[in-house]
C-alpha cells in the first residue's frame, strides 16, 4: 500500500520542534534519505519490528532513522539503552502522528529524501517489508 508518493513532507514540520527521548529538542528536517518509523507500544507488529531497527540501520548506513512512538520518555530511554540506538526516538501520541504525518495505522514507515520528497509511505509489518521498501525507493 503506497500513498503520498512524490508529495513533500508537510511544510509546517520545518519549524515544529519535537522532544527526543533524552529531552533534547529537534526538528524533523531530513539532511539525506531518512526513514521515519511510527509505532505504538500496544501493537504486536510494532513490538516485533523494534529489534530489527539496528539491523536495518547497519545494512543501510547512508539512511537516517527517526522513530516516532507513543511510548513514554522512560519507555524510550529503556529501548535506547537496551538496543544501543543512536537515532532519535520521539514521543508522539497517535493523534499527533495523524495530525503531523497523516499516519493512522501502525507500524508505518515514510521514506523521505533531503528535499523532503516522500518516496514511500506504507504500513510495514515485518523487517522484510521494510527492506523491500528500502530496496525499491532508496
Amino acid at each position: 500500500m503506497l500513498s503520498d508518493t512524490n508529495n513533500k513532507l508537510k511544510e509546517h514540520l520545518r519549524e515544529e520542534v519535537f522532544l527526543n527521548w533524552d529531552g533534547t529538542k529537534l526538528k524533523i528536517v531530513p539532511q539525506r534519505f531518512t526513514a521515519y518509523f511510527f509505532i505504538t507500544l500496544h501493537c504486536v507488529y510494532c513490538i516485533d519490528l523494534i529489534p530489527y531497527l539496528n539491523e536495518i540501520k547497519q545494512r543501510y548506513l547512508d539512511v537516517d532513522i527517526v522513530l516516532l512512538s507513543s511510548g513514554s520518555q522512560e519507555d524510550h530511554k529503556e529501548m535506547v539503552e537496551y538496543f544501543h540506538w543512536d537515532f532519535p526516538v520521539i514521543e508522539m501520541e497517535k493523534l499527533e502522528m495523524h495530525k503531523h504525518f497523516d499516519v493512522t495505522m501502525h507500524p508505518y514507515m515514510i521514506i523521505v529524501d533531503a528535499d523532503r520528497i516522500i518516496h514511500s509511505s506504507t504500513v510495514v509489518y515485518t523487517a522484510e517489508d521494510v527492506l523491500r521498501m528500502y530496496e525499491a525507493h532508496i
